[in-house]
């Protein structure tokens, strides 16, 4: 079988992506991931074949293809303009354009997207091919992102002589493909096709550098400080996290993300170490909880950890991200207005002084690990090649918009 997928350029977007592709290939199939071609390197170093397509770009860098960026705080606002001006807007049709050329030279068997990627979904509804969605789950509730997106998509449907679907329940018509747990799903973004694995944790390099301590801190609880590669630089957050916990009797470590300066920091005491990038299956296990953005797969890799979260959100899904862990019992949210060193502080405290938050996160871990192996997932790919119909999961929680899917499907 011959697997097409398609991401986003970035790691957010990828890396969730990467286990079931890995996974499909030890099963013998063929995979190839379309991306952009300047993202097609980040491919090549997870040990996949890529295939350069669509606009060339990288979202860690995106104020420079879409200048507009550059004075638009994050926020909500932010996060609409990115779902209907760039992923619906600017990136679908370049997508699109070179998976259809692509599709028609070396036909795949089905087309595996990342969620918010639909150059994949327009390239498979035009050659009849089966989709699937699988990645970094889109929070958001359906009705809101299908809002922003369905002006450009409609207009790309058109172009592509496709049936109007005002309410892009065809994203989901055939598979779509989740690692997280029922519990930190939005119910209305769970589709009838939505099933769920668990979640792939990568073991760190043997040769991964780690932060060492002086022998007097080392009984102190360590603490990671992580907010992922896209809103690393968000201006004055990371000296926040620092000032918060500087005088604190703590450890702390700060993976930076790329693009970052530490000399922003400015010298740190001998409790806090500041690494541009750290492996967090070796240094999650040791760690007492995490400050983090909220990002998919950071918030992924904590909770497969049982590690209880402040997350501190700036843009994109880490709104509700944050706003799901923290009804699971799993978090505290310091809100954008909130964002000072005193209350990250007193977060910080709040987990550590009170065990529930460790223990309602071991047992997100254990809903987790109970989910179905990611090789089930490869299985339902599968099916959909062989079967060419949507591939129901009668055992889905019940969400809103469950029947007009349904109906969509003709069932």
């Amino acid at each position: 079988m011959r697997i097409l997928f398609t991401t986003q350029p970035a790691p957010g977007h990828f890396l969730p992506q990467v286990a079931l592709a890995r996974a499909a290939m030890a099963a013998g199939h063929a995979v190839v991931v379309a991306c952009a071609r300047s993202f097609a390197p980040d491919v090549a170093a997870a040990g996949l074949a890529a295939q350069p397509a669509g606009l060339d770009w990288r979202e860690t860098t995106a104020e420079y293809s879409f200048p507009a960026l550059r004075d638009m705080p994050p926020g909500y606002a932010a996060n609409a303009w990115w779902v209907s001006q760039i992923f619906a807007g600017a990136t679908a049709g370049p997508m699109a354009a070179d998976l259809c050329a692509i599709v028609a030279a070396t036909p795949p068997d089905l087309i595996v997207r990342d969620p918010l990627e639909f150059g994949g979904w327009l390239a498979a509804e035009h050659a009849g091919i089966p989709h699937a969605s699988a990645g970094a789950s889109v929070f958001a509730p359906a009705r809101a992102w299908r809002r922003l997106a369905a002006g450009p998509l409609g207009a790309l449907r058109h172009q592509y002589r496709l049936p109007p679907d005002p309410g892009l329940g065809s994203l989901y018509r055939y598979l779509d493909l989740t690692c997280l747990p029922p519990a930190l799903l939005a119910h209305d973004y769970v589709a009838p096709v939505t099933h769920f694995l668990r979640a792939t944790i990568e073991p760190a390099p043997a040769d991964s550098p780690a932060p060492g301590w002086p022998a007097h801190l080392a009984e102190r609880p360590l603490i990671c400080a992580s907010l992922g590669t896209v809103y690393n630089r968000t201006p004055g957050l990371l000296p926040a996290i620092v000032a918060a916990l500087r005088d604190e009797p703590v450890r702390l470590v700060l993976a930076t993300g790329p693009g970052y300066d530490a000399a922003a920091l400015g010298e740190l005491p001998a409790h806090i170490q500041a690494w541009p990038q750290l492996e967090y299956a070796q240094i999650f296990p040791h760690c007492a909880l995490l400050i983090t953005h909220g990002g998919f797969g950071t918030m992924l890799a904590a909770l497969g950890h049982a590690l209880p979260m402040v997350i501190v959100p700036i843009g994109a899904d880490q709104f509700i991200n944050a706003q799901r862990c923290k009804a699971c019992g799993v978090a505290r949210v310091v809100a954008p207005e909130q964002r000072t060193p005193a209350a990250i502080r007193a977060a910080v405290y709040e987990l550590l002084r009170q065990p529930g938050y460790r223990e309602r996160a071991g047992a997100l871990r254990r809903a987790i690990e109970a989910l179905p192996a990611i090789e089930v997932g490869v299985g339902l790919l599968e099916r959909l090649a062989a079967e060419r119909r949507p591939l129901i999961n009668r055992a889905a929680p019940a969400h809103g918009w469950r029947g007009r899917v349904a109906r969509l499907l003709g069932r």
